[in-house]
């Protein structure tokens, strides 16, 4: 019976729908008064969102950076083939299934793959790789009868170069991925060693939790301590100088800088270097005297 199949596909992409957004929908209105404050809020959090193209950012993330913003770093081709990949088995795919009578089965993970990506590359101004792995996910779907698409099309000598093209790509696909890999995994052992020490440098003059970290790389490091990271600047500014310097007065507090000298409200705070880091530069600057009420 088609029509009752259509009625129960309609039923359960509404259920799913209100299900999936109904716990967003709670959230929203008891911690952030409402929807369009809770997404007001979001789009602050993202540097403002709006029309704009950020297709080069994302394949600026492609040979490793967890994070790009700003988006400044160097396009490296060999990490964006696979890409490409995508564009010849995802249409191939597409026609395969017009020829088979199929074009929904086809058609609708590529649209909810569109769905998924387009606010990444079409209302924020920076990205990070995690951003598209559930487009990515969704459309292998159609990759892959793409690819069984181009083997069923080939005939005789045809199909055992597909088969060698099929493969060389493959394994060069691995190689890349493990080269990045490599750079990612040791990129992050070494940072996070350096949040250790950082960490010990803070428990040896006394920041132990309940404390207070601001400054550079304030949030992870405030983590590793266990401690409540406030920012004054920033995409994640949760404070203002004020609420900074009451903190400093009244608790357990340091700043973080790394390459540069303290803002004027702590410029005559005591510095401490700290040793043995990767990166040179890094100082933890503790008050040394209760901090005088703003003007």
């Amino acid at each position: 019976m088609p029509a009752f199949r259509r009625w129960r596909l309609t039923a359960a992409v509404v259920a799913g729908l209100a299900l999936g957004g109904a716990p967003w929908a709670v959230e929203a209105e008891l911690r952030y008064g409402g929807l369009l404050e809770r997404i007001c809020q979001a789009g602050q959090v993202q540097g403002g969102t709006k029309l704009q193209f950020s297709l080069g950012h994302v394949i600026s993330t492609l040979d490793g950076p967890i994070l790009c913003r700003p988006c400044d770093s160097p396009v490296r081709w060999p990490a964006v083939l696979w890409w490409l990949a995508l564009a010849v088995l995802v249409p191939l795919a597409v026609r395969a299934a017009h020829l088979a009578g199929m074009a929904r089965t086809a058609w609708l993970p590529f649209v909810v793959a569109a769905a998924m990506a387009f606010p990444y590359l079409f209302l924020i101004g920076y990205s990070a790789p995690r951003f598209l792995l559930p487009a990515y996910a969704v459309a292998l779907v159609c990759a892959i009868p793409g690819l069984a698409a181009l083997f069923s099309t080939a005939v005789g000598q045809w199909r055992r170069v597909v088969a060698a093209v099929v493969a060389l790509g493959f394994a060069g696909h691995l190689a890349i991925q493990a080269g990045i890999l490599h750079h990612v995994v040791t990129e992050q052992v070494r940072s996070r060693g350096d949040w250790a020490r950082l960490v010990q440098t803070l428990r040896s003059h006394g920041v132990r939790p309940p404390c207070v970290i601001s400054g550079h790389e304030a949030i992870p490091i405030a983590y590793y301590a266990g401690c409540r990271a406030l920012e004054d600047r920033g995409y994640n500014r949760n404070a203002s100088i004020a609420q900074l310097r009451h903190a400093a007065a009244t608790g357990r507090f340091a700043l973080l800088v790394e390459g540069s000298a303290p803002p004027d409200w702590a410029k005559d705070w005591h510095r401490i270097p700290v040793p043995n880091l990767t990166t040179s530069g890094w100082e933890v600057c503790l008050p040394q005297r209760p901090a005088t009420a703003p003007r």
